[in-house]
């Protein structure tokens, strides 16, 4: 098809002078450029595609026809458009914008880049038009830059209340089948609230290694504080790398990722996992994923708790103007190593599903639903029967970008467990207001 309209517009071009032709003057130029106008471009194409075989070579029509080519995603029949023009018309420049846009599509990165530079430099290129040059090159060389090494740094500082942060049960006595009685509990296993602070820092970045595979890393610390409830301090990092290979209809990726955490001045655990995963796209909107990881807990207080990780997962994500829909189906199986421990073990089923809404350049809101049920394996030797936990998590945010570098951010999350042994049921409300800063 290409190899046919390249021919078709040469042969036209050579032919167009004797047969003295103008599309400006046909009756459906005015159609076609209306259409562009109104950014009917469905109806565009079908006039554009009427006319090609008549009015191809003429820069009036190849101009319109590029723009709708460009469009409808038909990148290559745009760039030679586009490049018919600007041989025929060198000082048409919004013709030389519209090529420096399909290059860029293309992934043609110099080329597109050269021309932005022609009209960013050019005295006479409209301030609209330049305006729109200088944002196309500074997405240009952020492509390139990711080509090679590319890499992005956050730092969030949060201050928040949360209303449990013990996961405590809101009752002084419980029931207790082992002792046949009721049993008072103590404050470290009744809710507890506090104020916290949290110092939050990402570094997250590519390497490429070829055009079609790259080395991915991401780095993340959490300091988080709180103001009376010291004991529950804790500070987590997490760090992963993986490669990612590129094939024609799909992404792969392998990788090792490794989850220390202290808790309460200690070296509480380590959770070390491999991960793989598939990416698909199946148009501009809808893209289908699917990961695996197989990991080790390793508890640095207490052995007997130590466990083999086995977490699966699938998702959808959709696009539609300013909205991205997520939702996804994961399972997670924990496997105690030791047979003392046997009825920690547990396997979840979980369903999640986010909303992210951009509601202008400078506002974005997101809102989250979960579900996740837990069943334990054996019987838990204080209740003598199998622990079954339904989890119910809402989570919402709303962020101020007050800057390409500075933003603001509210959150709010909301969690509701409910278990069939009642010293593991609880309620826990969150707030948090944050400032993030990218560098």
């Amino acid at each position: 098809m290409i190899i046919k309209a390249l021919i078709l517009s040469i042969c036209l071009l050579l032919i167009r002078p004797a047969m003295g032709m103008d599309f400006v003057d046909s009756d459906d130029f005015e159609r076609l450029k209306e259409y562009v106008q109104k950014k009917d471009y469905v109806n565009g194409w079908k006039v554009a595609q009427l006319n090609s075989e008549e009015y191809l070579g003429d820069v009036d029509f190849d101009f319109l026809y590029g723009v709708v080519a460009l469009e409808k995603e038909s990148t290559q029949l745009a760039v030679f458009a586009f490049e018919r023009v600007v041989a025929n018309k060198p000082l048409w420049l919004d013709a030389q914008y519209y090529l420096a846009k399909s290059y860029f599509h293309m992934k043609n990165y110099q080329a597109a880049l050269q021309l932005c530079d022609a009209l960013i430099t050019q005295p006479n290129t409209p301030k609209p038009l330049l305006s729109a040059a200088n944002l196309l090159k500074k997405t240009t060389q952020r492509k390139l830059d990711q080509q090679s090494l590319f890499y992005q740094q956050q730092v969030n500082i949060v201050a928040g209340y949360d209303s449990n942060i013990n996961a405590g049960v809101d009752e002084d006595n419980i029931y207790l089948p082992l002792l046949g009685a009721s049993i008072a509990l103590d404050n470290g296993s009744k809710e507890n609230s506090d104020n916290y602070l949290s110092l939050k820092y990402l570094l997250n970045g590519t390497k490429a290694l070829s055009q079609k595979s790259k080395l991915l890393f991401f780095t993340q610390a959490d300091i988080h504080q709180f103001i009376k409830e010291t004991d529950y301090n804790r500070i987590t990092l997490n760090g992963s790398v993986s490669y990612l290979q590129q094939f024609n209809n799909f992404d792969a990726s392998v990788g090792v990722n490794i989850k220390p955490l202290w808790f309460a001045g200690d070296y509480y655990r380590t959770q070390a996992s491999v991960n793989t995963g598939i990416k698909k796209r199946l148009n501009e909107q809808f893209i289908l994923s699917g990961d695996a990881s197989l990991g080790k807990t390793k508890n640095n207080i207490n052995n007997k708790l130590d466990t083999n990780d086995l977490a699966l997962s699938i998702s959808a994500q959709y696009y539609t103007g300013n909205w991205r829909h997520t939702a996804a189906i994961n399972y997670l199986e924990e496997k105690s190593q030791s047979a003392e421990t046997s009825h920690n073990s547990s396997k979840s089923d979980s369903i999640h599903f986010n909303s992210l809404w951009l509601i202008n350049q400078q506002w974005l809101m997101s809102g989250a639903l979960s579900w996740q049920r837990q069943k334990y394996s054996g019987e838990h030797p204080f209740y003598f029967t199998q622990r079954v936990d339904d989890m119910w998590a809402l989570t919402t945010m709303l962020q101020f970008k007050a800057s390409d570098e500075l933003s603001y951010r509210f959150n709010a999350s909301y969690q509701d467990k409910d278990s069939n042994l009642s010293l593991f049921s609880y309620q826990r409300f969150e707030l948090g207001l944050s400032a993030s800063l990218m560098f």
